[in-house]
């Protein structure tokens, strides 16, 4: 089962990936079990929100993004963010929701460049 996030800085982006569950535990949240990798720009954060929403699609659990069901990408091609914030970088993809819909549609589908995710995967 999932486990809910402990920490949430607010204004400022951060990607924590849980690391094996067999590990000992230490003092730092950047040792041990979790990675921290600060996400300092916008479209870096962008690119690890796309690394993210197609990893279900790398890892042939789904034939696309939005099948996943515990992915937000279904809610934000629904435009639906309920309990979601929506992040300022989409919002800043077009100046009207279904313009930021349609450009982040694009965005994920648009081939990923390897010295992009080869960044990301250097830092997880």
């Amino acid at each position: 089962m999932p486990r809910m996030a402990r920490v949430i800085v607010s204004n400022c982006p951060h990607h924590i990936v849980q690391r094996g569950q067999l590990e000992r535990r230490t003092c730092s949240l950047g040792e041990g079990r979790y990675k921290i990798s600060p996400i300092e720009t916008g479209a870096y954060l962008m690119a690890c929100c796309r690394y993210v929403e197609l990893n279900p699609v790398k890892a042939n659990i789904v034939a696309l993004p939005e099948d996943y069901r515990w992915s937000s990408y279904r809610l934000k091609l629904a435009g639906d963010w309920g309990w979601l914030d929506c992040d300022p970088c989409f919002a800043a993809l077009a100046p009207n929701p279904t313009g930021c819909i349609e450009s982040y549609k694009q965005f994920v589908k648009a081939a990923v460049p390897d010295d992009v995710e080869s960044l990301i995967r250097q830092a997880i």
